[in-house]
């Protein structure tokens, strides 16, 4: 990513749980305000290819069925690489 966190290379985020050696039922996860995905023993690799802005949830049940805190992270996408062009006035 760019100093203004947007990115024009391909993303794949890779969504993790780890609970300090126990075992991860399932990482649930979301785009947006979309449905929510099901990824068995807590890991997915998730490919953000379309331009936009996302904002992906996740959280983790470990197999005692603890719910992990909702986290989420925001990913901006861009299609091509940002011109920049400045004027003196």
């Amino acid at each position: 990513m760019n100093a203004s966190e947007w990115t024009n290379s391909p993303v794949t985020l890779e969504l993790r749980a780890d609970d300090n050696g126990n075992s991860t039922s399932e990482l649930r996860y979301w785009i947006d305000d979309g449905p929510v995905s099901v990824a068995q023993n807590g890991s997915v690799s998730l490919p953000i290819e379309a331009e936009g802005t996302y904002a992906i949830g996740m959280r983790a049940i470990d197999n005692a069925g603890y719910v992990s805190r909702e986290v989420t992270q925001v990913v901006n996408k861009c299609g091509a690489p940002h011109l920049l062009t400045s004027w003196d006035i």
